[in-house]
């Protein structure tokens, strides 16, 4: 549960949005449940995933003492965050939506990485991230809650 905490606040601290007064949902599920959820062709890479205000996760994923699981839980946490603070509302359903959200959430996955390692990693396949920066200034925040409350909690 710390390692939640500290990955909300550390993606509150890099996007500035804030924290609602409730705890994420956490699903820790199959692999296999996650891959059916993205419509995985073939061997499936994906480790997390998020939906209507539920990050699901693999259930062998080590949050605790993995940096690359640590930070895929961080991305998908990203996109709870955005919708928590209707950070995209303002553009128009559909993939270029869809683009920014994940470009934002790389973005702050990105600097995650860098700050947990020493080394750079950047994604870039998704928007430019002066474009999504732009957007986020503008977004419309909900008034939610700035302080961590204490009643966060993983569902397993």
């Amino acid at each position: 549960m710390d390692t939640v905490v500290a990955l909300l606040a550390f993606i509150q601290s890099v996007t500035g949005y804030a924290l609602p007064s409730y705890a994420p949902q956490i699903a820790r599920v199959d692999h296999a449940r996650i891959a059916d959820m993205i419509l995985c062709e073939g061997p499936c890479e994906a480790f997390a995933y998020y939906k209507d205000g539920v990050v699901y996760i693999d259930r062998d994923a080590d949050v605790e003492h993995d940096l690359k699981a640590r930070s895929i839980l961080l991305h998908e946490l990203t996109h709870w965050l955005q919708d928590a603070n209707c950070a995209f509302c303002g553009v128009a359903a559909g993939a270029y939506r869809w683009r920014l959200r994940e470009a934002d959430a790389y973005e702050t996955q990105s600097k995650y990485l860098f700050a947990a390692s020493g080394a750079p990693v950047r994604f870039t396949r998704f928007a430019d991230p002066e474009e999504v920066a732009a957007l986020r200034a503008h977004a419309t925040l909900s008034s939610l809650a700035k302080s961590m409350p204490a009643s966060y909690s993983v569902q397993n």
